[in-house]
């Protein structure tokens, strides 16, 4: 409410300039927050929810000393959670596992050595042995 008190302006025009203005107030002081949030939501769209929703708790609530407390204790037990045994977190792919190798490799383009030989899509009937060679 601050804000609109101090930098009201009249009009179409005015109302552009008081968005511009708070919007780069809302950049400048939570770029790390909004990049943070966007490589967050690249990497799982479950845990991105999670934390944006404890962050509008944390804004939006009528307690917010107490939703900072309890978010605060939800975080020190998550990471008590990965630091024993990261296993059982949800979402979260251990970089050695099964899963991990899977998505490397999906994302490489490199065919699974466990399935052999195989066709590449899209190159006829050329193969492609365990050494990626193509014959």
């Amino acid at each position: 409410m601050n804000f609109v008190l101090e930098h009201w302006r009249e009009g179409h025009l005015g109302a552009l300039r008081m968005g511009a203005i708070h919007g780069a107030f809302c950049v400048g002081c939570c770029w790390m927050l909004m990049a943070a949030l966007f490589a967050l939501g690249l990497m799982s769209v479950t845990w991105m929810v999670v934390v944006a929703t404890a962050i509008a708790a944390e804004k939006l609530l009528p307690w917010p000393t107490t939703a900072n407390r309890l978010i605060a204790a939800g975080l020190a037990a998550l990471g008590i959670a990965v630091i024993s045994s990261p296993g059982d977190v949800p979402g979260l792919v251990l970089p050695q596992s099964a899963q991990a190798q899977r998505a490397r490799q999906g994302t490489q383009g490199i065919p699974s050595i466990d399935q052999g030989a195989r066709t590449l899509p899209g190159h006829g009937a050329k193969r492609v042995t365990p050494d990626r060679q193509p014959r």
